[in-house]
Parts: C-alpha cells; structure tokens; sequence
C-alpha cells in the first residue's frame, strides 16, 4: 500500500469519539466527523444539523412538480416504511420528511438544461451537503411507478451511513465546505468521507471516489426489495402500472426508467456475489447472505466482515482494488 492511500480494509473509525454515538436516535443525514478536534468535530455536526433543518424554499425553484394526492400518498408510504425496512441491516433512519425533498418537472427546464441532464443519464440525487434529496420527474413519459422508483432510491442514499473529513487548512478550500473565514482564523476543509459503500479520498486537490458502481447495485437492489415489500400492491401504483413498451415514447420511457442505468453494475455485482458465495461456503449459504454483509455495512459504516469476506475471495489487498469499478481494476470475476 502506497502512502496517502486509504485504509479500506479497516472500519470507519475517527480520531476521537463518534458525533453523535452511534446507540442515540439519528437526528440527521451526517453520522460522523473524522480528523481535527472534538470541539471542531462538534461544531461541524451542529452546523450540518441546521443545514438539515432548514426547509427547501418552494419559492426558489419554478420548476418544482406539483404533486398529485397519488404521489403525495406514495411519498408517504416511502418514508413511513423506511425505517423498519433498514431496520434489518441495522440502518437508522434520519427523521426525513416531505422538507427534505425536492421534487423538479423535467418539462419545465429549458433546452440547455435537458440536454445536460440527458447526457448524464441524471434523474436524482441525494445532496450530503444542504442534506436534501432531489428527484427529476418526466410527468410526459413516467408514472406513479416511476416516481416511486427514483423518490425510494433517493431515500435509500439518504438514510446510508455518512461521514465528513475535516482537516485544518491555511489556504482557501477547494471543497465540500468551511468553517472559520476571518483573517487570521484556523480554516476548516470538509469533506465527504463516506456515504453509503462510496469511499472518498482526498489525492492532492482531487477526489477518488471508490466502491461507487458497488454502491448503486446495493442501492437499487435495496430499491427493489422495498418496492416488492410495500409498494407494489398500492391502488396508486398498481391502477397506474402498465408496460413501458406500450407507451408512445417507449424509448424515451426506458432511458429514464428508475434504475435502468444501474443495470450493468447490477450484473456485476451479482457475479461478485457468486463469487464471495462460492468461494466461501462456511460463512455464507445463500447470495443473499452475502448480500446482508454489504448492505449492513452500507447503512453502519462496519466494512470489517465486508472487507474480510472480499479479501478471502480475492486476495490479500483485493478490497481496495475491487472499489476501482469494473473498467479499472484488475480483479476478474468468473465471469470476465
């Protein structure tokens, strides 16, 4: 392992004690602060706590949806059953509500935006830093169905296990965020740490980002469970379900289909399954069990059972090289 590189095989530990601990009530999206001292630590997680509080202003975004009864009833049953639902994987979920998200009509932005928007397939985010989801909808080509999909994947982002890097700096920071600003004052660089399996490094003045791909298999697989569990059957999705294929902008339709990017590492990551499962028959029976140690260490931020299970299948230093992405590493599954 080269210098400045990171340490993935270990869990997410801080310098000093959690903020907050882990045993208390989740009160918002940010888990833990890594790096610098307790006080800053703790100014840190009270000022992302007032991020998280503080309202979407409605009357900032023009191109928000307006929501119909069905899709203010979906929102509900998507945060009312959250929490049990992560529950299993030992996932706490922030006390998220109807403020914490923002939901834009793709016909309402102008060309130039469209275009952008398109060319990066994006269709939703989970913003870490004002600790918002956002949800793109194409009211012309989706439905109660689709809005589902993308507003529980959202979610899902959103009640992952999150941590900041922070870090004294002398210069301007480039990134995530600041505390201090006076002349003269100790300026603080925050950045994002982890979120979810997504790894973040700090390399000179770039970010790497490791474990993305794995990290959006996990979450749409986590989407689709819950979607069987709780969303399939509702009057207002099932009276609006109907196939993609029979609408008039059928391809349109599947480009923004919920998940429909996420297919290729999806098929990936099942292989990575099989492989772990094969590979290692006293510790797991079904690829489901395997499956259960990535998605706990997605909502706890524990990566020890995750990294010893991977570096078993693979090798020693595997962990670190498996978060590369498909493309770039060199590990190949028996499928390659």
């Amino acid at each position: 392992m080269r210098e400045g590189e990171p340490r993935f095989e270990e869990q997410e530990e801080p310098q000093y004690k959690p903020q907050p601990p882990e045993e208390q009530e989740r009160t918002q999206g940010l888990m833990r602060v890594v790096g610098s001292s307790p006080e800053k630590q703790q100014q840190i997680i009270e000022e992302s706590k007032e991020r998280f509080d503080k309202k979407v202003s409605k009357e900032e975004f023009t191109e928000e949806l307006e929501l119909t009864p069905d899709k203010l009833k979906i929102m509900d049953t998507v945060l009312s059953k959250m929490p049990e639902f992560i529950e299993q994987f030992g996932g706490k979920m922030p006390p998220i509500t109807k403020d914490h998200i923002l939901i834009m009509d793709y016909n309402k932005l102008d060309d130039k935006q469209k275009k952008l928007l398109e060319k990066t397939y994006t269709k939703g985010m989970y913003d870490s830093q004002s600790q918002k989801a956002i949800i793109l909808f194409d009211s012309k080509n989706q439905n109660n169905e689709d809005f589902a999909g993308l507003l529980t994947h959202e979610i899902m982002h959103f009640c992952a296990f999150q941590s900041m890097t922070a870090k004294e700096v002398q210069d301007k920071p480039k990134f995530f965020g600041l505390l201090g600003g006076k002349d003269g004052e100790t300026r603080m660089e925050i950045t994002p740490r982890v979120l979810g399996l997504s790894l973040i490094h700090k390399n000179g003045k770039k970010l790497e980002e490791y474990y993305n791909e794995i990290d959006e298999a996990v979450t749409t697989i986590l989407t689709d469970d819950f979607y069987t569990q709780y969303l399939r059957k509702i009057p207002e999705i099932e009276e609006d379900s109907f196939s993609r294929f029979t609408r008039p902008s059928a391809e349109k339709a599947n480009l923004w289909s919920p998940m429909a990017n996420y297919q290729d590492f999806k098929i990936d990551f099942s292989h990575i399954l099989i492989d772990i499962l094969q590979k290692n028959p006293q510790s797991f029976k079904t690829k489901e069990d395997v499956f259960n140690v990535f998605a706990k260490a997605y909502f706890t931020g524990k990566r020890l059972e995750l990294a010893k299970a991977i570096e078993k299948t693979y090798g020693k230093g595997s962990f670190r090289e498996l978060g590369k992405g498909k493309n770039k590493r060199k590990i190949k599954t028996k499928y390659d």
